[in-house]
C-alpha cells in the first residue's frame, strides 16, 4: 500500500509511527473487537427508559437514546461532581475522564505561581547572541537561591517598545560594550516537576508541557499585545498582581488575601455555612444586601494594594498600564467588575477566556460566569490546540 509523503508529516505531528497494515487490514482488525452480533438491555441514562444496546450491563459505560447521543442537547457541567474525600483523589480523577468519554491520554501541566521563580532583570546587551546567553546564564545565578543544577531555567529577552537605530547606539556608547536588555529569567525547583510528574503519571496520562499559571492566564485573558495591562488573578488563599507588557510578565506582586476571605467575610456577617456564603458570593456578590457589607472591605483591601502596585510600574517605568483583567475564584464574584470600576481611574473588565473558544449559543451565558475560574484551564488547552 501506498503513503504518501504528506502523511508522513501528519505521523511525525501526532507523534505516532507509520503504518505497517493496509488501511483495509487496519479496519477489520478494529472491527474485530466491535460487537455487533449481541444486543443488551440497558436502562436509558437520561431518561430511565429501557433500550437495546451493544454494551453489556457489566459495561462501565452510560447508554443513551441515539437522537440524544448526535445532538446538542449534552450539558457538558453535568459531568461535574463533589469530591469523595474518603476516595484517593486520582482514582475520582480516572472516573471522572472515562465518564466523560476522554479518550487522549495527553495534557498539559500548570505550575502554580508560588512554586516558581518569576523575575524581570536589567542585564548587560551583548550583540552576539551566544555571548548574550551566556552572560545571561551567568548572571541568573545571583537571583536563583538554589544551585542551577537543582532547578529547570529559561529566560526571555523583552523586546524594547520602539527600538531605533540611535537609541542602540547611545546604549552602547555609555558601557563601550552595550546598553541593558530586559530579561525575564524562569526558574521552577527538579522536585516540584517531580511531584507533577508523579501526578500526571498516576492519573493514567502523559504531559507535553509544563508551564507556569499566569502564561497560562495571559494566553487566555490579554490580547493587547504591547501596551501594559494588569491581571489581578484573586486565587483562594492570596490574589497574585501581574503588570503584562509585550505578552512578558513586566512585574509581580503577591497579595496575602483571597477569594476565600471574601467567602469567610460573608459567612461571618451573615452567621451563615461557608457553602451558603460560597453560593451568595457567585448570586449576589457585591450587589446583594447590606449585610453582605464584608466582602466589599475585603476587595477594599486587595485593590488598594493592587493600586499602589500599578502606580508603582507606573512611575518607575514611565508607562501608563491601559486595563485591568480580573479573573480567578474570586472573580466570579457578582458585581465585581462594577465595583472595580469605581476604585481605578482605567478600563476594568472581569475575564472571559471562553470568548476564544466555540460554544453553543445557549451555554455562552453560563460561560461568561464561571470564566475567571477556568482561565489557566482555557490557557493550556489553547496551547494544546496549537500543537495539533
Amino acid at each position: 500500500f501506498v503513503i504518501e509523503p504528506e502523511d508522513f508529516g501528519f505521523y511525525k505531528k501526532m507523534q505516532v509511527p507509520p503504518p505497517t497494515w493496509c488501511p483495509e487490514c487496519r479496519m477489520i482488525r478494529r472491527m474485530s473487537w466491535r460487537n455487533t452480533w449481541h444486543l443488551f438491555k440497558r436502562p436509558d441514562a437520561r431518561t430511565g427508559e429501557e433500550i437495546f444496546s451493544a454494551f453489556p450491563p457489566s459495561a462501565p459505560v452510560k447508554i443513551y437514546d441515539k437522537d440524544y447521543w448526535i445532538s446538542d442537547a449534552w450539558d457538558p457541567l453535568s459531568y461535574g461532581r463533589e469530591i469523595d474525600w474518603s476516595r484517593p483523589f486520582l482514582e475520582q480523577i480516572r472516573d471522572l475522564l472515562r465518564e466523560a468519554k476522554v479518550t487522549t491520554k495527553s495534557c498539559g501541566v500548570s505550575i502554580p505561581f508560588a512554586r516558581s521563580l518569576l523575575t524581570l532583570v536589567s542585564l548587560p546587551y551583548r550583540a552576539d547572541p551566544k555571548e548574550q546567553k551566556t552572560v545571561i546564564e551567568f548572571e541568573a545565578r545571583k537571583y536563583i537561591p538554589v544551585p542551577m543544577s537543582e532547578v529547570q531555567f529559561d529566560w526571555f529577552i523583552v523586546p524594547q517598545a520602539n527600538p531605533t537605530q540611535s537609541d542602540e547606539k547611545s546604549a552602547k556608547g555609555k558601557t563601550g560594550i552595550g546598553g541593558k536588555v530586559e530579561v525575564l529569567l524562569v526558574a521552577v525547583h527538579n522536585d516540584e516537576l517531580s511531584l507533577l510528574q508523579k501526578v500526571i503519571t498516576d492519573a493514567n496520562l502523559s504531559a507535553s508541557f509544563y508551564e507556569i499559571e499566569i502564561f497560562s492566564t495571559i494566553r487566555a485573558t490579554v490580547d493587547e499585545p504591547i501596551k501594559p495591562v494588569m491581571v489581578l488573578d484573586v486565587g483562594a488563599a492570596s490574589t497574585k498582581t501581574y503588570v503584562i507588557e509585550h505578552g512578558v510578565v513586566a512585574l509581580s506582586h503577591s497579595i496575602s488575601i483571597g477569594s476565600q476571605d471574601i467567602t469567610r467575610a460573608i459567612a461571618v456577617s451573615g452567621n451563615l455555612s461557608i457553602a451558603r456564603a460560597e453560593i451568595l458570593k457567585k448570586e449576589e456578590g457585591l450587589g446583594g444586601a447590606d449585610t453582605l457589607g464584608s466582602p466589599e472591605l475585603v476587595f477594599s483591601r486587595i485593590f488598594s494594594e493592587a493600586r499602589r502596585v500599578l502606580i508603582q510600574y507606573e512611575t518607575e517605568h514611565k508607562k501608563s498600564v491601559t486595563s485591568i483583567i480580573l479573573t480567578g475564584g474570586g472573580g466570579v464574584t457578582k458585581e465585581l467588575g462594577t465595583y472595580a470600576k469605581s476604585i481605578f481611574s482605567i478600563d476594568v473588565h472581569v475575564a472571559d477566556p471562553f470568548a476564544k473558544t466555540s460554544a453553543p449559543a445557549f451555554m455562552r451565558s453560563v460561560l461568561e460566569g464561571i470564566g475567571p475560574e477556568f482561565a489557566v484551564a482555557v490557557g493550556l488547552a489553547l496551547r494544546k490546540l496549537e500543537e495539533v
